[in-house]
């Protein structure tokens, strides 16, 4: 066979039902089959490869080159030979025939599913090509699945067949169109426009999924990076603070230090005042003279007239104190937030 590639299709009928049956080949590696019942508009497809068609005809123990395999699908298809022929099954039918067959396994098909009816395979289609040999008959199956929604691809070759048939319609009935299949071809020009909007669409989407994920990874790094900022910026807050918690406690001691060196002063003097009190009264007093005292250093005034008390002073300084105290414990509470 050529390597040139093929695209042949039939009208077949199969157990009273009518069916288009498309075989098309992409150079020697690709087999694609199609089937599509007339009445009901359901397509059934299948693509195999050489490989895949050399191996189901090798475990049928009557080996096929892909090419032959092909030539004898054609014949049989066109039905230009007695030796081989094609048939439609469904599932039961096929398990029925392998049971029929399970007493002579090289008679048997190759390649058929296990799986119970009912089950995925029940919307298949088996088409099988018979092969008839002197004294036994070889079967390949050649499983096509139900297809829900034409593939844009399959759709291209349905009009490419339908543009065919119309051109030789034409051509038979002196350029005569058909009306069926001229709404036939324009229905599934429809088709393949939806086909591509609705792929169109689905591009769109993918694309703006894409960006929104981009954005919101963005987003995250940027939330990272602020967190990042907040932790650094309030350790150095926390750093300034505890210096200045520091320094203030620092200054505390040193005021509480001067604070209890002048009290022990006062003291001091208070109790040597009165201790030479007396004394100086009896030397410097004479019999009948009235002593005053020793002379006193009148203490400077504030601004209204009054003397300062020392007590009031260190009241003062006392209260100022609670209150740096009290600062400091607020200063501590606020820096161990951080």
């Amino acid at each position: 066979m050529s390597s040139a590639s093929i695209d042949h299709a039939v009208d077949i009928t199969f157990h009273g039902t009518e069916y288009v049956l498309s075989v098309t080949t992409e150079g020697e590696d690709l087999l694609a089959v199609e089937l599509e019942q007339e009445a009901t508009g359901q397509r059934w497809t299948g693509r195999f490869t050489s490989r895949y068609i050399e191996d189901i005809t090798h475990k049928t123990g009557n080996h096929k080159r892909f090419a032959v395999f092909v030539e004898m699908l054609l014949s049989a298809i066109s039905q230009r030979s007695d030796s081989v022929y094609v048939d439609l099954l469904t599932y039961a039918d096929l398990e029925a025939l392998r049971s029929r067959k399970a007493s002579s396994p090289s008679a048997s098909g190759a390649g058929a599913p296990s799986s119970a009816p009912g089950g995925p395979h029940s919307r298949k289609r088996y088409l099988i090509l018979t092969y008839t040999v002197e004294f036994d008959r070889v079967h390949y199956p050649l499983p096509l699945a139900f297809e829900d929604e034409p593939s844009a691809e399959s759709m291209q070759r349905t009009i490419r067949r339908l543009r065919r048939d119309l051109a030789e319609q034409r051509s038979a009935a002196a350029g005569a169109p058909d009306p069926r299949a001229e709404r036939e071809l324009q229905a599934l020009r429809v088709r393949l426009s939806e086909a591509r909007e609705e792929a169109g669409r689905a591009k769109a989407e993918a694309r703006e999924a894409v960006r929104q994920l981009a954005n919101s990874e963005a987003a995250r790094k940027e939330a990272e990076a602020s967190y990042a900022a907040l932790r650094t910026s309030g350790r150095k807050d926390a750093k300034r603070m505890q210096a200045e918690a520091d320094q203030l406690r620092a200054k505390l001691e040193a005021t509480e230090a001067a604070t209890s060196k002048a009290a022990d002063a006062i003291r001091e003097g208070e109790a040597e005042a009165g201790r030479t009190a007396p004394t100086d009264r009896a030397r410097l007093g004479g019999p009948g003279e009235a002593w005053a005292g020793p002379p006193v250093e009148e203490p400077a005034s504030d601004a209204g007239g009054h003397a300062p008390d020392p007590k009031s002073e260190l009241t003062d300084i006392d209260s100022r104190l609670r209150a740096l105290q009290s600062f400091l414990r607020e200063a501590k509470t606020s820096g161990s937030r951080y």
